[in-house]
Parts: C-alpha cells; structure tokens; sequence
C-alpha cells in the first residue's frame, strides 16, 4: 500500500506548498526578536551589577543570582534559535527546492543550499548567492507574465541583509575570542558591550530577515497563480 503521507521527492518534480513555513520561519524570527530584547535587560542589569563592585561592596549572593540568571537564560536562548534556525531552513529549501523545478537551472542543489549556511566561510558568502539567485530568477519568471511586479524582489534588501549578516558573523568571531580569555571584571564588562552590540544588530538582522521571507513568500503565491492559469488554459 502506497504511503500517502510521503512527501514529494526532488525526481517527482511536484511543486511542494511553502506558505505555511514561511509562516512558521516568520515566527521562529519574531521569537528571536523578543529573546534579543530580553537579552539587553539582562546585560543592562549584569552591567549595572558588574559595575558597582569597583565602587561598593556586592554580595556574593547577587552576583551567584546573576549568573543563575544568565545561564537559565542562555539554555532558553539556544531552544529558541534552533527552532527558528529549523523552521527557517525548512523555508529556505523548499523555496529553493520549487524553483528549481520552474526553471532549468540552479546552482546548487536544495540540499546543499542548506548546508551552506553551516560550512566555515562558505556560510559568509553562498547563503547571500543562493538568495540572490532566488530572488533574481523568480522576478524574471514573475515580470513575464506580471510586468506590474517589477521590483516585488528588490535586490536593495538582499544587499542591506547581507552587510548586516557579515556584521554579526565578526561579532560573533570577536566573543569567541574574548570569552577564551577572560581575566578580569573589566574583561566581563568588555564582553557585556559587545553582547549588547551583537544583539542590537541582530534585531536588525532579524527585521531585514522577516522582510526577505515575506516578499518572497508573497512572490511565490504569485508564481502559484501563474501555474493554476496555466493549468486552465
């Protein structure tokens, strides 16, 4: 007995439906906004706690508190990204996945496209090409049939996305080293900075993410459209 709950393969070539994880990718992002905001209260109230031990006494039990904090906070953290990071790439590969079954070339296949994301300095580059390339190819197929939808994929985002994408990448670089050589409170106050820096461009990050999703999704809702006519005529 056929499995009919079995996805579709890539040899099938049947478009599969991506609203809904785009939707879900959506969320995942918006969670990681909330996480970020969450972050800076907790780095301002460690910066405040950190910084009044040069000037009066702290108990150990409040920094001990803090630091409960902190790792209660991290572990919540790491939960939340990786469902955005899953959510998102389920996105990410399917949309992929169904242009490449639009037209007759692609640069990668759908699987490595997601790997990328995760390869040592192939990360900081081929994630931006594969969306560049997705966006490109799906506004030509778009504007042939729908000249007034000229610009629905601005490459402007992509670009914006991308700087602030490598930008995170170098903080992200910068403490990993400095948490590898802590000494001092000084030290912890340094790192307390750039986190704060680090989560304020990810906010960014995610925003410009969202808005990569959305107009993409809404791009592919049109692309749909152009195959129901097709399938009537």
């Amino acid at each position: 007995m056929t499995n009919t709950l079995i996805e579709p393969t890539e040899t099938q070539g049947m478009l599969r439906p991506n609203t809904k994880q785009a939707e879900n990718a959506i969320i995942g992002l918006k969670c990681v906004l909330i996480m970020e905001f969450v972050s800076i209260f907790f780095l301002y109230l460690e910066y405040s706690l950190l910084s009044s031990v040069s000037s009066k006494p702290t108990s150990e039990e409040a920094i001990n508190a803090n630091y409960d904090q902190q790792q209660f906070f991290s572990i919540i953290s790491l939960f939340v990204y990786f469902i955005s990071i899953v959510t998102f790439l389920k996105w990410f590969r399917r949309a992929y996945y169904n242009l490449g079954i639009r037209v007759s070339s692609l640069s990668c296949s759908n699987i490595r496209a997601a790997i990328s994301w995760f390869i040592p300095i192939v990360s900081i580059y081929k994630p931006y090409q594969i969306l560049k390339e997705m966006y490109r190819k799906t506004n030509y197929l778009l504007v042939q049939r729908y000249p007034e939808t000229e610009g629905i994929l601005p490459m402007k985002l992509l670009h914006v996305w991308w700087f602030f994408y490598i930008v995170l990448n170098i903080i992200a670089f910068i403490l990993t080293y400095l948490y590898l050589n802590i000494d001092s409170v000084k030290d912890i106050l340094t790192i307390n900075g750039i986190n704060t820096a680090f989560s304020l461009v990810n906010i960014s990050l995610s925003i410009l993410t969202i808005k990569v999703v959305r107009r993409y999704a809404e791009a592919e809702r049109l692309m749909a459209r152009i195959r129901d006519e097709n399938n009537e005529i």
